[in-house]
């Protein structure tokens, strides 16, 4: 079923308000099996002023055995809405993914629960293939058009995914991983078709834990650019079979076909550099032409000229070709997490899969402190990202290095968590403010204008 809400619309269940995930109070089973391309209960349109969706849950019918396949989740949000909040829902146990957003609306995911079954999770994309949002400004902090704010939800074996020039935010989100899943991930450029890359991220504030399970990596970048700041990785001493192997994964996966076979241009993306395949693609800077840098919507790479069309008419609109967008680069910044490696070897605090395709303190800059396990243990402008009250920022700097002021700011009314904003050097020697978080708690959540009357209680509906 599809449908487009073009006025303003509450769909409230009898779930409790305080409690996270609703307490199971409005059920809605989805009794279908179904591995089809499109949601199989409801495709939603949110066009209107605003829309909330609160107090239900959606629970798979296979139970924890998880034996229902529902591809791309029982529900699809889309629309033009800026005033979307999904608030207090139970998403428990369905297969694959428990919902997909895509389009331009944005607003706020808070207070949700998801029990999750291996691999499931949600997926975040855009309008069409992504192309339009990767001609778009960045626009970090503002909770602009596209932005979805995912923030204190508790998790339980789900992870999202970005693609198509999604945009999201993942902050003060308790994540438990188990067996199967991985917390958070973009896919790149290259993995769906014309679909492009995840377009940004900010992931900040949440605590991670893989209490049973060995998880391979936290957090895998293949596109885009963001940052990722203050969170916490559980348990601080993990085991030979618990904790996160990685903290960051930083990947480049057009190199070869290990992931991703690419078909050539004009009908595909074609390989980043010519030491696979001895052709290369027009897509990439090629500076220089053996590794393809810049790869295109690489970790690192920020907005560029508009790319139109499909295979195989797609070209670069500002040239009509086949050519590399001239995307800018904006690096993607690290600081003050805390990640302790599980024993056993193997274990990296940031992985550069990417090699010469992918330059630290160029694409990416981690944190420099004597905690950090980034191997750099104090920052004096140079490389990296630096922390600290704002007075104690070094005079001089290196471009491209960030400085996290920890007493600057005011977007945090929480009341705990602390305040901050980044710095970037602009220029030699030159420091301007570059990202400030949006502010937390997401004003969506603290509702306005008369309550919705009290829904009904106990009820139940299975789907056939």
């Amino acid at each position: 079923m599809s449908y487009t809400a073009t006025h303003a619309m509450t769909v409230i269940g009898a779930g409790n308000q305080s409690t996270i995930g609703g307490g199971d109070a409005t059920v809605i089973v989805d009794g279908l099996s179904y591995t089809g391309p499109d949601p199989y209960l409801l495709t939603l349109h949110m066009n209107g002023a605003s829309f909330r969706l609160s107090g239900i849950t959606i629970r798979g019918s296979g139970g924890n055995s998880c034996t229902f396949q529902t591809y791309n989740g029982p529900i699809a949000f889309g629309g033009t809405s800026q005033a979307v909040r999904i608030d207090h829902n139970h998403f428990d146990h369905i297969n694959n993914l428990a919902f997909t957003t895509s389009e331009t609306w944005s607003g706020v995911l808070d207070h949700n629960l998801g029990d999750g079954c291996a691999g499931s999770g949600w997926r975040d994309s855009m309008s069409g293939n992504g192309d339009v949002d990767w001609n778009t400004a960045t626009n970090l902090g503002t909770g602009g058009s596209g932005w979805r704010y995912y923030e204190t939800n508790q998790f339980n074996g789900f992870g999202n995914d970005t693609k198509a020039g999604g945009r999201m935010v993942y902050r003060f989100n308790t994540q438990t991983s188990t067996v199967g899943t991985e917390p958070l991930q973009t896919h790149a450029t290259g993995s769906f078709g014309d679909a492009r890359g995840g377009r940004a991220w900010e992931v900040y504030k949440n605590t991670f834990n893989a209490p049973t399970y060995k998880a391979d990596v936290s957090f895998a970048i293949i596109s885009g650019t963001g940052v990722v700041w203050g969170n916490t990785y559980l348990p601080s001493s993990p085991t030979t079979t618990s904790g996160f192997k990685e903290f960051l994964r930083i990947q480049s996966i057009r190199n070869d076909n290990s992931t991703y076979a690419q078909s050539a241009t004009p009908s595909g993306w074609g390989y980043c550099g010519t030491t696979f395949n001895g052709t290369g693609s027009g897509w990439d800077q090629n500076n220089p032409a053996s590794t393809g840098y810049r790869c295109l919507d690489n970790p690192g790479a920020g907005v560029g000229d508009l790319i139109t069309g499909n295979f195989p008419s797609k070209v670069n609109s500002t040239t009509g070709t086949i050519a590399w967008p001239h995307q800018a680069s904006e690096p993607i910044y690290e600081w003050m997490d805390t990640w302790s490696p599980p024993p056993g070897g193997g274990a990296a605090y940031i992985s550069n899969t990417g090699g010469a395709r992918i330059v630290q303190n160029s694409d990416y800059y981690a944190w420099c402190d004597p905690t950090s396990q980034s191997g750099c243990t104090s920052f004096n402008g140079t490389v990296g990202v630096g922390s600290g009250p704002l007075a104690s920022r070094p005079s001089t700097c290196t471009v491209g290095v960030g400085y996290w002021a920890t007493d600057q700011g005011n977007w945090n009314q929480s009341g705990s968590g602390g305040q901050g904003q980044l710095y970037k050097c602009t220029a030699t020697n030159t420091w301007t403010l570059y990202y400030t978080p949006y502010t937390y708690p997401h004003p969506l959540t603290s509702g306005s204008g008369t309550p919705p009357p009290a829904p009904p209680s106990n009820l139940s509906a299975i789907v056939h």
